[in-house]
């Protein structure tokens, strides 16, 4: 038995190395190898236990380096040269703290380093025990843990050999997917809102007939029961307009988050919070004479925080969740949230960006959400469409809202004219008014009370992209759920789809 471990090994090794050197750095998703690069001017690092961190940091920065502490798991930091390509050997052997560390990756047309944590997800295929997988990988594994519907995480010793063992289990045949629980920023398809004057919401109504028709269809109904909407987001509390209808939520990333907004810790005038209010306002704001009125007043927010960790490098911030994290949000939502629709204004911003463990959780909940109805999950299609100073965009759909059965939602503008920003494709299934990106919108909804959002009122008049006319495709699909709830997510999306405007070529 030993030998035969240790004939095991030496395979497992030679085939780790073939497939992160010979054929270059890849991993799989969706059927199809994603090409990746290294980043060596970043590497995210694990501290040992019990190392004083102020002490490490010191030390970074006395050698000529940059540090930058995750909000949220303190053990890890990422260390960035500005200069030169760092010797990962050199630097573990320089600062004896260092438990384990990997470069930064990247996909081929980014700029934005993500990073592997010695971490695997995978889903097991029916019938497969985790003991096949176990088994197949030898001494490499470290660890695992059994998460819901037949997924595990597989903690590896060594975070050199992740990537390449993930591709292993994936080649094998045991799973249904299998890729490294990387570290990767997601954005908010928004326009940063600046300045609190009240303007009128023509995205519901207007003389020109570039609305969603909404007064007509509260003709019909406002509303015959409350709806659960889940606003994955950088979270969502009360608000005089959404009037106690805020249920608590989920944070993947803090147990007692419940799906609140983080408040920004300094320094402040880089991160504003308050792009989950401003999308829940225009599912749900309240018909009462006060603030604006939402496409679908008779619902409750059921709000996901995936913005609740992030760090700041050259005067930019950075989100930190990990695609784990991702993952349990969009599961959570449909299940232990019981949300019936699942109204998400964030996303990836590069072309390549692809990764299973997402895919499947937006699979269950299409499917297996609302009692086997399914749950209506609806994507902004992103600001990254081609244009002239953009040096990161591209032709076609950020994902996920790319997914097959996802309703990816648009952006045209008040005269029906769709955004130069707005990212479109033959994924895309509708678009809805919104505004202007770079601070430059002008569709009204909530915001933080207070001085806690965008600015320092109860509502913002600034608000835009993608990001705006998501949550009114998702407060339509609400205001049809809530009249009639035996439709499943095949009629919704149907009837969406067939009833929408036509507007011209795709």
């Amino acid at each position: 038995m030993k030998n035969f471990l240790l004939f095991l090994g030496i395979v497992l090794f030679l085939s780790v190395m073939s497939s992160t050197t010979r054929e270059g750095y890849y991993y799989w998703s969706g059927g199809k190898k994603i090409s990746l690069t290294i980043d060596k001017t970043s590497l995210l690092v694990k501290v040992k236990p019990g190392t004083d961190l102020p002490v490490l940091t010191s030390k970074i920065q006395n050698a000529g380096l940059s540090y930058f502490p995750s909000r949220v798991t303190k053990e890890e930091i990422i260390i960035k040269s500005d200069k030169d390509p760092l010797d990962i050997n050199k630097v573990v052997s320089q600062f004896p703290e260092i438990e384990n560390a990997a470069f930064g990756l990247l996909f081929q047309t980014d700029r934005i380093p993500m990073f592997i944590n010695g971490e695997i997800l995978i889903e097991l295929k029916s019938g497969i025990p985790i003991d096949s997988v176990i088994n197949f990988i030898g001494r490499e594994g470290k660890s695992y843990e059994e998460e819901k519907y037949n997924s595990y995480k597989i903690v590896l010793k060594d975070w050199d050999e992740v990537i390449g063992i993930a591709n292993l289990i994936y080649e094998s045949g045991l799973i249904n997917y299998s890729h490294p629980n990387f570290k990767a920023t997601i954005n908010k398809f928004q326009a940063v809102p600046n300045d609190p004057l009240y303007q009128q919401q023509y995205y519901l109504n207007q003389g020109n007939n570039i609305d969603i028709n909404a007064p007509q269809a509260w003709g019909i109904s406002r509303g015959l029961r409350p709806v659960r909407v889940a606003v994955i987001d950088d979270g969502v509390e009360n608000h005089e307009d959404i009037q106690g209808r805020v249920l608590p939520g989920f944070t993947p990333t803090n147990n007692n988050g419940f799906g609140a907004p983080t408040n920004p810790i300094p320094p402040a005038n880089l991160l504003t919070i308050g792009h989950g209010q401003a999308c829940a306002g225009i599912i749900s704001a309240t018909h009462n004479n006060l603030g604006v009125a939402g496409v679908a007043p008779c619902t409750n927010i059921i709000p996901i925080n995936i913005f609740n960790d992030w760090f700041v490098f050259n005067q930019t911030v950075f989100f930190n969740e990990n695609i784990e994290n991702y993952r349990n949000a969009i599961d959570w939502a449909w299940d232990e949230g019981q949300a019936e629709v699942l109204s998400n204004s964030w996303g990836f911003t590069n072309q390549g960006a692809n990764f299973d463990a997402i895919t499947f959780a937006i699979g269950r909940a299409r499917t297996q959400g609302r009692g086997d109805l399914g749950s209506i999950v609806v994507f902004a299609s992103g600001n990254s469409h081609t244009r002239s100073g953009c040096s990161s965009c591209f032709s076609g759909v950020t994902f996920p809202a790319n997914v097959n059965g996802v309703i990816a939602v648009g952006a045209i503008d008040r005269n029906g004219n769709i955004w130069n920003y707005s990212s479109r494709g033959p994924q895309m299934d509708l678009v809805a008014p919104s505004g202007n990106v770079g601070g430059a919108g002008d569709l009204v909804t909530t915001d933080r009370m207070g001085n806690l959002g965008y600015n320092n009122g109860n509502y913002t008049d600034t608000f835009g992209g993608t990001s705006a006319a998501a949550p009114q495709v998702s407060g339509v699909a609400a205001l049809m759920l809530s009249v009639n709830a035996g439709l499943t997510e095949t009629q919704v999306r149907t009837i969406l789809q067939n009833t929408a405007t036509d507007i011209g070529t795709a």
